[in-house]
């Protein structure tokens, strides 16, 4: 699957930079050269160890005390803009002069009123918790918009919690530069919840070094019946698929596609039959022969209380194949009715495609509920 680059975004993005000449001024400033000697609460395998590392050596984040960094604890408003005035000083001039002054934080609000990072007044508060979306805003103008480069086609429509909030253009600026992700596949923001400083330093990591920004894929909801899956957002509309026995729903878009059917009245079917009644064996060597012969790998998990079977596959495995497929498909049983949900994404049948669009795979799969329910077992991506 080829990485989407979006050429749109012609028009300025009103972020409210100011006029600050940013002369002698430039990415290659942010060195990330100073010394990382660890933190007592940030362990080698917390998810954010890199990211408070990298935001250390790059002088935009300092410990909350001498040997800790408190990666659970609340971002104060404050800290986010001494946060935003480093990376604003180090892009402008190549080093951090701001010193604390009485309260601490004061230089700094001065320095970002006066380079247009905040307006006077924004704050009720400077040592209250920041919201995500506050925090979006701050950090949208810490570097001029030239460097936001957008490199995520994120649609308009999502993330659809950030619709219609007061800071909507600049978090979606950030998301389509690969700085902001979401919490999950969906892009879910929630811009009104405070953030914690493990979460900041993941951000301004990306923001100062290009290569650690994220390409991402957004989905979108789909339901039928009691099932939902995540969709890509071009995908099209579900139509039924008469040429099936007992018809079903699919979802195709450029590489990727999802399946809903089922199969009425299965032979032996009783209720209160579930899925675990049927060998899984069995059931693997049937859905392989009906995807011509495909090799099949078997999860047993469940959807909450309802037992369910998840395989695993791979077809056009040749090198350089046209149209090879990488997917997964659940099954379980509803009633007397095998369910079944397929999710799949195309690639070019090497090694790399198949690396390629395995995120994009394990969000669709991992994203399917069935009444309500996430799976029990995830797919790596």
């Amino acid at each position: 699957m080829k990485k989407i680059v979006s050429l749109l975004l012609t028009l300025s993005l009103l972020l409210g930079l100011g006029t600050t000449a940013w002369a002698a001024s430039g990415m290659k400033n942010f060195k990330g050269d100073k010394t990382y000697t660890g933190f007592t609460d940030v362990a080698e395998n917390a998810w954010y160890y890199t990211s408070v590392k990298s935001a250390f050596e790059y002088g935009l984040v300092k410990g909350a005390g001498a040997t800790t960094y408190n990666p659970t604890g609340s971002l104060t408003v404050a800290e986010a803009i001494v946060m935003a005035d480093r990376i604003h000083t180090l892009y402008k001039n190549g080093k951090d002069t701001l010193q604390n002054g009485s309260p601490w934080y004061q230089p700094y609000v001065d320095y970002a009123i006066k380079e247009g990072i905040i307006t006077s007044g924004s704050f009720d508060s400077y040592t209250r918790s920041v919201t995500r979306a506050e925090m979006a805003d701050i950090f949208s103008r810490a570097l001029p918009e030239k460097e936001y480069t957008v490199i995520n086609k994120i649609n308009d429509s999502c993330p659809t919690d950030i619709i219609g909030h007061k800071y909507e253009s600049v978090i979606r600026t950030l998301y389509r530069a690969g700085i902001l992700t979401g919490n999950d596949a969906f892009g879910t923001f929630t811009p009104d919840q405070g953030i914690v400083r493990s979460e900041a330093a993941a951000i301004v990591s990306r923001i100062v070094d290009v290569s650690l920004r994220r390409q991402v894929e957004l989905l979108k909801q789909w339901s039928y019946e009691n099932v939902s899956v995540g969709i890509a957002f071009d995908a099209v509309a579900g139509t039924t698929d008469k040429a099936t026995a007992d018809g079903g729903l699919e979802l195709m878009t450029g590489n990727s596609g999802v399946m809903i059917y089922k199969t009425k009245n299965i032979s032996g079917g009783k209720a209160g039959m579930t899925i675990l009644d049927v060998s899984q064996e069995e059931l693997r060597t049937a859905l392989a022969a009906g995807l011509g012969g495909v090799e099949l790998n078997g999860t047993r998990m469940a959807f909450g209380n309802i037992p369910a079977y998840r395989f695993d596959f791979e077809m056009g495995k040749g090198t350089e194949a046209e149209q090879a497929m990488s997917g997964s498909l659940y099954v379980w049983m509803q009633g007397t009715d095998m369910m079944m949900t397929v999710a799949t994404v195309l690639h070019d049948g090497t090694a790399a495609g198949r690396a390629d669009v395995r995120p994009m795979l394990a969000d669709m799969v991992n994203s399917i509920t069935v009444s309500g329910n996430s799976p029990s077992v995830k797919l790596a991506k």
